[in-house]
């Protein structure tokens, strides 16, 4: 009877030997009482294997019988007895030594073999438990991480780690063995019987339908394909990983079939997260639209000494937002899109200066500026005026933006309920006027501003077809 594992080889199994023997060894000896008369002989260096035991066999006398006349002695192969009429030759209280070769004993006499030390193992408590381990993978030879494996009639279970490894510590006797996944749904059971406290080496093999995966990766303002974008896929514990290709495209084959988490990422981009279905034999697709990463701005204005300005409005118009500077003349704005965005600095009433920076996508962007004394004028300066109206109602319209530049100034503003604008202060100097609206065409004018006298524009503006 094999006491071992199903499916190891024999060489590394138990087994357990027993050999017995009741009754007399060699008999009676004739008129005397019972005698041992074999005696074991130890050799000096024992053999390396073991074999049959070697005895000496000692002869002991024949003892002295008195017959009476009426018997009759019986015929032996044994030297001839004195009989009753012949007296008894007496003989020393000693046993003849044998000093001829010691023969063995026949086999169907030699029955007195030494008892054995015991090398087998002993047999094991049927309470104690035993260890049960392995792997779990799918037919494809990948590990399934996050698994369930164990006995539900006992409610012994381990969780496979991410190498698809298990153990269990389980009483001897037979099991149904169990494998679920991470949704608790069972994909395999085995018969297991465990005889030896040595326990188990179980490598379980679950073969799951599985489905194909696919998708493109895109920049979510430009649409285009984004490439070396990473894609995980995440299921239980077990997750798979790809990168997108330089068009955005992925493609994940062989997938078992089940719900996934998934989570896209690349560098200066947003992470997205999200779920998809994969399902037997078919194929799950999904688009992963990426947001830029927003970009951070900050900066310093000094005088032309070099000495902090605290107190300068900054503002980015096109964002609606401003701040001002501290005590050492820095600003700083977060979370700015990547992008080209006009910056505005302004000291109460007064405009400093206009000027454009670029932003990049999870980087700091910085643009200081030095304000330098200005100039004396000779004047005070002018005031822009001007109304927008539509072309074909001659309509005012509000909410129109108006650009107003010269070489070194530029300034915003935007029109009121009746669609009149002014801007005031200007430097005296030619002025270029431009007007846009959502839902027309842009148009634009010339404007020439003097201390004595400002200007006054009228811009009418087109409907788009």
């Amino acid at each position: 009877y094999t006491m071992g594992a199903p499916g190891v080889d024999w060489l590394e199994r138990d087994y357990a030997l027993a050999v017995s023997y009741s009754g007399n060894i060699l008999g009676n000896v004739s008129g005397g009482a019972e005698r041992p008369l074999v005696k074991p002989f130890v050799a000096a260096t024992p053999p390396s294997h073991p074999a049959a035991p070697v005895y000496k066999v000692a002869t002991a006398p024949s003892p002295t019988v008195v017959r009476t006349p009426q018997e009759t002695p019986k015929t032996s192969s044994r030297t001839p007895r004195p009989t009753a009429s012949t007296p008894p030759k007496p003989t020393p209280n000693t046993y003849p030594v044998n000093t001829s070769t010691p023969r063995p004993i026949p086999t169907s006499r030699a029955t007195a073999v030494p008892t054995p030390e015991p090398t087998a193992e002993p047999f094991a408590n049927p309470d104690a438990p035993a260890p049960v381990r392995g792997t779990v993978v799918d037919d494809k030879n990948r590990p399934l991480a996050g698994w369930s494996v164990g006995v539900a009639s006992r409610s012994l279970w381990a969780t496979t780690d991410d190498d698809g490894r298990y153990k269990l510590e389980l009483p001897l006797g037979p099991f149904e063995l169990s494998v679920r996944d991470a949704d608790g749904k069972a994909y395999l059971t085995k018969a297991v019987r465990l005889v030896t406290p040595r326990g188990l080496e179980l490598p379980l093999v679950v073969s799951l339908p599985s489905g194909d995966c696919k998708g493109s990766v895109l920049d979510a303002q430009s649409k285009q394909g984004i490439g070396d974008a990473t894609v995980r896929l995440f299921r239980g514990g077990s997750s798979f990983t790809q990168e997108s290709r330089a068009n955005g495209t992925f493609n994940f084959s062989d997938m078992p079939a089940g719900e996934y988490r998934y989570v896209v990422t690349r560098h200066r981009f947003k992470p997205l997260e999200g779920s998809v279905t994969i399902e037997a034999k078919r194929e799950a697709t999904f688009t992963a639209l990426l947001y830029p990463k927003p970009g951070s701005l900050l900066g310093r204005v000094s005088s032309g000494q070099g000495k902090p300005m605290a107190g300068i409005s900054v503002g980015v118009p096109a964002l609606k937002l401003e701040t001002l500077t501290d005590e050492t003349g820095e600003y700083q704005f977060q979370d700015i899109p990547p992008g080209q965005h006009q910056l505005v600095f302004n000291q109460g009433t007064q405009r400093l200066a206009t000027t454009v920076v670029k932003v990049q996508s999870d980087e700091t962007s910085t643009e200081n500026l030095t304000v330098k004394p200005a100039a004396p004028q000779a004047d005070k300066g002018g005031t822009l005026a001007g109304k927008v109206l539509d072309q074909a109602t001659r309509r005012p319209l509000s909410g129109a933006k108006i650009v107003v530049e010269a070489k070194e100034l530029t300034v915003l503003t935007i029109s009121g309920p009746d669609g009149t604008f002014r801007v005031t202060d200007l430097p005296s100097g030619r002025y270029r006027v431009s007007v846009s609206r959502p839902g027309y065409q842009t148009n634009g004018a010339q404007a020439i501003i003097t201390p004595k006298a400002g200007a006054q524009v009228s811009i009418k503006l087109t409907r788009q077809r």
